[in-house]
């Protein structure tokens, strides 16, 4: 069939196989082929790919950083990895642990970390904007 379409082989296996994916996970038109091929890693997975997938629609990963988030979030203990598709916590803190390893004992207390990090960031944040905005309107 790829002599047929002019289509390479690989990416012509991976559009069907894409489709068969879109067929069993609800998954927005907004991902791609690629995206879908990127998190193969979670084939075995199909409620955690499609978590992955609907924050790579929501512009939460870059397409191009996908292949690597699914490979930290597969090797990092269930816990952390469920915080981090259910935006309980930034992807960007785990990934600066995963890289030194996340042992299983401690990935609970180190969830609630996390989230405590997560709090303060958004405090401040908000802080940080109400500044601007009050100092914007002493004009």
């Amino acid at each position: 069939m790829s002599r047929k379409t002019g289509i390479d082989r690989r990416t012509l296996d991976a559009i069907v196989v894409a489709n068969k994916v879109r067929e069993e996970i609800s998954v927005d038109g907004k991902v791609t082929y690629e995206d879908i091929d990127r998190t193969r890693q979670f084939k075995d997975m199909p409620e955690e790919r499609e978590k992955l997938l609907k924050l790579r629609a929501e512009d939460k990963f870059k397409s191009v950083d996908l292949r690597k988030v699914s490979k930290t979030l597969k090797e990092i203990p269930k816990p952390v990895r469920d915080a981090v598709l259910n935006e309980e916590v930034d992807y960007e803190d785990v990934e600066k642990r995963a890289e030194v390893g996340i042992p299983e004992k401690l990935a609970k207390p180190l969830v609630q970390e996390l989230k405590r990090e997560k709090k303060v960031k958004e405090q401040y944040e908000k802080a940080e904007l109400e500044a601007d905005i009050s100092g914007f309107f002493l004009f």
